[in-house]
């Protein structure tokens, strides 16, 4: 099976075949076995993940979930919410389209940290509201946390600590967090909380990230240009750090 990824950094276009073989089996649900995309197993001289996978939004446009399955993708995160009361307008077709393929789909929130402490449990209870009820064989959902230069560290690290454990109770499950290097290093590394949690890290560049403190990376998104089938815009894309079998860790068991 053919297909087309473009990596905007390498200026090149990758035509990949499908290797052959047994599946692989995560989480027990049977799957294809991925080819390597040029773009990826040319990030680093040390890359040996198999796993790809990609995140999505509403400005990614109407999504043919038939087609995107057909990719060598295993994951999928879509964006829910946002702040107290913005839910995205293509949540509802993106979840139900992507639990209808083989694809392992997850829900994220973009965190507001500038919002109020009083205000911080209502940003949680966006999200939680938008995604429940969770099902076996979903993903631990992940919190996007970007910068707001008005919001001070131990500010940020209150509010954000507000909504994981609002998530934390109600869901029962722990998330992931969604962030760049020097946003670990200037808000996160100093508690000894935050640094328990796995850490997706965004750096667009041909070089893996590396946290301030050693702390491994559990996904990086490393290009938001790639081109799928199914996708009519360019998407993010992301590689799983390890092997096949830690995506394991991501997946609701019930």
């Amino acid at each position: 099976m053919k297909y087309y990824i473009f990596c905007s950094y390498l200026a090149v276009t990758v035509f990949v075949l499908q290797a052959c073989g047994t599946d692989h089996k995560i989480g027990g649900a049977s799957m294809a076995p991925p080819s390597y995309p040029a773009c990826l197993t040319d990030v680093s001289p040390d890359f040996r993940s198999e796993v790809a996978g990609i995140d999505i939004s509403h400005w990614n446009g109407d999504i043919l979930w038939k087609e995107v399955n057909r990719e060598s993708i295993y994951f999928v995160y879509m964006k829910a919410t946002e702040g107290t009361d913005y839910v995205d307008p293509s949540f509802a077709a993106n979840w139900t389209g992507a639990r209808n393929t083989s694809l392992r789909r997850g829900a994220y929130h973009y965190f507001l940290p500038g919002l109020s402490d009083a205000r911080q449990i209502l940003q949680a209870q966006n999200f939680i509201n938008t995604i429940k009820p969770l099902q076996k064989g979903d993903l631990r959902p992940m919190l996007d946390v970007e910068d707001d230069p008005q919001t001070t560290v131990e500010q940020f690290q209150r509010r954000l600590s507000i909504v994981i454990n609002e998530i934390e109770v109600r869901l029962k499950v722990r998330p992931i967090i969604y962030t760049t290097s020097e946003l670990y290093k200037k808000y996160l590394s100093t508690s000894e909380k935050f640094r328990a949690y796995d850490m997706w890290i965004a750096q667009y560049a041909r070089v893996r990230p590396e946290l301030c403190d050693g702390k491994t990376v559990y996904i990086w998104q490393f290009t938001d240009k790639a081109k799928i089938r199914g996708v009519s815009k360019p998407v993010d894309m992301d590689i799983l750090y390890t092997r096949v079998a830690d995506l394991d860790k991501l997946i609701i068991k019930e």
